[in-house]
């Protein structure tokens, strides 16, 4: 149950984080959510699980911000 708890922190600072990154506090919110509800029931460790899907998110996040970066067309 104090799992669960947590998984909502985490899933409530990622989407602050994309909040403040002006991308969508929505969207991210909703990709950490199934991400660590996937590492919950697949990885053995406790609260670590939680820990890693909000590093898998925010690595994604960091991702698809340099793809957007590269493809803009300022930087063609």
């Amino acid at each position: 149950m104090f799992e669960l708890i947590v998984m909502f922190m985490a899933v409530s600072a990622m989407a602050k984080l994309a909040a403040g990154d002006d991308r969508s506090s929505l969207l991210w919110g909703t990709i950490t959510t199934p991400l660590s509800l996937l590492f919950i029931f697949t990885i053995p460790l406790p609260f670590l699980r939680i820990l890693f899907a909000l590093i898998a998110t925010f690595i994604l996040m960091v991702v698809c911000h340099s793809t957007e970066t590269n493809n803009s067309p300022k930087n063609r």
